[in-house]
């Protein structure tokens, strides 16, 4: 249970406060950190938050390798600002 909170309260961050997929910035991980890592503050630690988010979202799946799951993320391709 304490995992499924983390999780949440990991995601609610993710998707709220800091970041956000979109294409032009969200091929590479080490690129995609570069730009959202803060030089002081909270998100000092970015890369370390991140890698822990991604290791909680894909387990045993999120290597070096495969760049901790970066690419399996979903993207924004374009204005989704209407569903209707």
């Amino acid at each position: 249970r304490d995992r499924r909170t983390s999780l949440l309260f990991m995601t609610y961050c993710l998707a709220i406060f800091r970041c956000r997929f979109f294409e032009e910035d969200s091929r590479k991980l080490k690129n995609y950190i570069k730009k959202h890592r803060a030089r002081t503050g909270l998100w000092h630690a970015f890369d370390k938050y991140f890698i822990s988010l991604m290791k909680a979202y894909y387990g045993d799946g999120a290597t070096a390798e495969n760049e901790c799951g970066f690419h399996w993320l979903p993207r924004v391709t374009g204005d989704h600002s209407d569903f209707g």
